[in-house]
């Protein structure tokens, strides 16, 4: 893997370090639109990360340390596991938190990150969400950094309770949120779907 074609020159390094250090599997995935990463364990197979390879590089780095949190996690879990007794751990509780924040310090304390960005990171990672989609504003600096953006598209998370937006050919109402996601209700069938925040619509 070309790691300078998806991360910042000045993180590679970091990152780099990062995935020997733990000796994780570690794929470059296609766009999903209901995850931009993902973390699975298993006893036999190990510790595994995916990031959605269409990502700009920031946010790449950004998702790719979320996801080495919650590997940090798991081993924070399998190291206090006693017999068949594990301790409570909430994904994104307090332990993962800390984690993520300790991952992210180096991000926020150097030039690694263009300044606009470090500043919206230090609000969010003063209590780090489950996922960015949750953060609205993060999500729209993030975008910024895209190399092509999609004018005519907009965050869900920027589409306000009551507005009607269209997705994949289909006009929505968005009616409330909840947590990371948004329940709309289609204009035409007035069937209702949740839809993550982080998704790409088009305002109507």
């Amino acid at each position: 893997m070309q790691w300078n074609n998806y991360f910042p020159a000045s993180t590679v390094e970091y990152c780099y370090d990062l995935w020997q250090q733990h000796g994780f599997l570690f794929i470059i995935a296609k766009n999903r639109r209901t995850r931009l990463g993902d973390y699975q364990y298993s006893s036999l197979k190990g510790h595994r990360i995916s990031v959605n390879g269409t990502l700009n590089p920031y946010a790449f780095t950004f998702t790719y340390l979320h996801e080495v949190a919650h590997l940090l996690t798991q081993k924070q879990v399998i190291s206090l596991t006693t017999g068949k007794r594990r301790p409570k751990v909430l994904p994104h509780g307090k332990e993962w938190k800390q984690n993520f924040r300790d991952l992210m310090q180096p991000m926020l304390a150097g030039e690694a990150f263009p300044l606009p960005l470090r500043l919206a990171l230090q609000t969010h990672m003063v209590n780090p969400a489950a996922t960015s989609g949750s953060d609205a504003a993060l999500l729209a600096i993030f975008r910024t950094y895209d190399e092509a953006p999609a004018t005519n598209k907009i965050l869900l998370a920027e589409v306000a309770h009551g507005e009607h937006f269209s997705l994949n050919g289909r006009v929505f109402v968005k009616e409330t949120t909840r947590r990371t996601r948004a329940l709309c209700r289609d204009v035409k069938t007035q069937r209702k779907y949740t839809v993550s925040e982080a998704a790409m619509v088009e305002k109507a």
